[in-house]
């Protein structure tokens, strides 16, 4: 099976989604949401966001980032 962890890097908020694949069956893990604001900082949202999907077992497999248009 393979994990893929998606992450939305936004202006005020760190969004992240995480799934798992196997032969013709995909489950999601779960998603989470963290201000930036509330955070410290982007660098700490996207690490607060992702332990909170993934807990301690890692980042996944494969790992897609979006970041918002200005950037």
């Amino acid at each position: 099976m393979s994990t893929w962890l998606g992450i939305d890097i936004g202006t005020t908020a760190v969004k992240v989604a995480a799934i798992r694949s196997a032969y013709r069956k995909v489950q999601l893990i779960g998603v989470a949401n963290v201000e930036v604001v509330q955070a410290g900082g982007v660098a700490e949202a996207i690490a607060m966001a992702a332990r909170a999907v993934m807990g301690a077992g890692g980042l996944g497999d494969a790992i897609a980032v979006s970041v918002e248009g200005s950037r």
